[in-house]
């Protein structure tokens, strides 16, 4: 079966309880994707035995990297940071050209409140692929945690711009302008997050909330 670089919108799902744990955000945000493998050396495409030769060694590193991707899905799960961190760090060691991975092990970074390096590798993943938005909404994560709530907004703004239809995005740009004190912005949020996800509870209640405090 051919590789591929995309990715589901299952990524951004996220439970929909009112006080979600970062963590809890975090593992939403894990980007379990099969990666561009790229071959292991140069073969002559004239050779059937040296293409055939290179094309078992690309294979053997995309089933190496999926192994090690999914082992750090598994630690990350059962809230073994440091080990989850070793296995993306493998997969990144593997596969350096692929964003995907540089922000799984951001992910893995900020669960282990290693903010520096987490930033540093969501940064190579943009340098990558600009246009993988989850590099922006874990960005925003991470700016989050660090009480810098507008330039949280500012990266939720861009996964916005990338993908209008997640209503997770919406609905945690919301949470962050009721932060800023922004209650106009944030009743837009929750409204377009209540039109993509009609029973989307947590919404509903801020747009009450927001409605009661504006009377």
């Amino acid at each position: 079966l051919p590789v591929t670089h995309q990715v589901s919108r299952n990524t951004f799902h996220v439970s929909r309880k009112e006080k979600m744990s970062h963590r809890t955000l975090l593992k939403a945000s894990l980007l379990f994707i099969v990666c561009l493998a790229q071959s292991v050396g140069i073969f002559d495409s004239g050779s059937v035995g040296a293409q055939a030769g290179a094309e078992e060694r690309s294979n053997d590193l995309a089933q190496n990297i999926y192994q090690h991707r999914n082992l750090g899905k598994a630690y990350f799960e059962e809230d073994q940071i440091e080990k989850a961190i070793a296995e993306f760090e493998a997969c990144v060691a593997l596969a350096p050209d692929s964003a995907a991975e540089w922000v799984n092990v951001a992910i893995a970074y900020l669960g282990a409140k290693r903010y520096e390096d987490a930033a540093k590798a969501l940064d190579k993943a943009e340098a990558l692929d600009a246009r993988l938005p989850h590099i922006y909404y874990n960005r925003a994560l991470l700016y989050k945690r660090q009480t810098q709530f507008d330039k949280a907004a500012e990266q939720f703004e861009k996964v916005k711009e990338l993908d209008p239809a997640c209503a997770d995005t919406r609905y945690n740009l919301g949470l962050t302008y009721l932060r800023l004190r922004q209650p106009e912005k944030a009743a837009v949020e929750f409204e377009k997050c209540v039109q993509l996800i009609p029973d989307h509870v947590s919404a509903h209640y801020h747009l009450y909330r927001n409605a009661v405090r504006t009377k």
